[in-house]
Parts: structure tokens; C-alpha cells; sequence
């Protein structure tokens, strides 16, 4: 039977019902909300289910989000040092530092002049093993040398030249 409006008399038509469309659960992620799965009519908007399930928030660890791999804005990496002749710009010790000894720095000893006798001076004896060179005075030696050899390659082919 149909209905009429008790203010302005006009016939009502029959309610429509509703027509409702599934929707499936849309999963949360770090930064943005989800939506758990329900029925939303499409004529009314009306909805069953559909609740807003909580953005998770980030799950940091290390610097990174374990989940979306984003970059926490707060993180401080742990101190890694870097010594340099047994010392970390922090402040910190290296404990298994162990100095190299400069040969420039050991003064040579100065030898007691009564223990020396003038006897056994021979200028002619062999010149004292040179002491350890540093590696760029063995370098600069060796490039020495090697200057030598090639300058005298070169005259033994230029004096060939020259007859």
C-alpha cells in the first residue's frame, strides 16, 4: 500500500533498498591508514564493516624501516674510528698502536774519546752499513741510479752517432 506524506499530502514512492558493493580489505602501511573489508551502497553511501584500521608507523632498526626501508631522520650511526698515529679524532686510543721508530730521530751516540784508539783508525777500511733508509730516500736512490744507467745508454748510442 502506498504511503502519503502527513505535511504536504503527496504520494511516496517505495524506498529503493540498498545496493551494496563488497570491498576487500585494503592492508595499512607505514605512513597511510587501511581499511578493513566491508559493503558500501552505492546509491546512499551508506556502509557495513569498512573501519579504518591505524597506519602502522615506521619500524625503525639500524637507520631503515624494516618494512618501507625509509630512513629514520633521527638516527646517529655508531662512532667507527679512525686512528691516525694511535689516535681517533674522539679522543680514543688505538691500545694495539704501536709507534714506528724514525731513524732521523735516534741521536747517534757520542762515544767516550779515552775508549777510542787512534791505532786502530784505518782510512782506508770499508765505509760503515748505511743506516736504514727511509722508503722515499730509497726511492730518490734508486731513481738516482736508474737516471745514471739510462744517461749512460743514451751517450753509448748518441757517441755512435757522432763518428
Amino acid at each position: 500500500e502506498a504511503q502519503t506524506c502527513t505535511v504536504c499530502g503527496e504520494e511516496l514512492v517505495a524506498a529503493l533498498g540498498h545496493d551494496m558493493l563488497t570491498h576487500t580489505e585494503t592492508l595499512p602501511t607505514c605512513t597511510e591508514a587501511g581499511l578493513a573489508a566491508g559493503e558500501e551502497c552505492f546509491r546512499c553511501g551508506h556502509t557495513t564493516g569498512l573501519d579504518e584500521i591505524a597506519a602502522l608507523g615506521h619500524d625503525y632498526a639500524e637507520g631503515q624501516c624494516t618494512r618501507c626501508g625509509d630512513k629514520d631522520p633521527d638516527y646517529v650511526a655508531p662512532h667507527e674510528h679512525n686512528f691516525v698515529e694511535g689516535k681517533c679524532e674522539c679522543g680514543e686510543v688505538d691500545p694495539d698502536y704501536v709507534p714506528e721508530e724514525d731513524p732521523k730521530e735516534e741521536e747517534p751516540k757520542e762515544e767516550d774519546p779515552k775508549e777510542e784508539d787512534p791505532k786502530e783508525e784505518d782510512p782506508k777500511e770499508e765505509p760503515a752499513p748505511e743506516v736504514e733508509l727511509s722508503l722515499i730516500e730509497q726511492i730518490m736512490k734508486t731513481l738516482s741510479e736508474l737516471i745514471a744507467k739510462i744517461t749512460a745508454w743514451l751517450n753509448s748510442l748518441l757517441g755512435g752517432f757522432k763518428k
